[in-house]
């Protein structure tokens, strides 16, 4: 999986995610996948989520 390559080879603190505000599946499969709503990057027109290593 990838989460394990981030975490366990590349030692990766955490990873970032973005989805467009009205995409309700994307968000969710974030959601899902343990990524956390973190703030709206109006520059970008998309949400991040944030999922930190455990």
């Amino acid at each position: 999986m990838c989460t394990t390559l981030a975490y366990d080879v590349l030692r990766l603190p955490g990873l970032r995610g973005f989805a467009h505000p009205e995409n309700i599946a994307s968000r969710r499969v974030l959601e899902k996948a343990g990524f956390v709503f973190t703030r709206p990057v109006p520059e970008m027109n998309r949400l991040l989520f944030v999922r930190k290593r455990p």
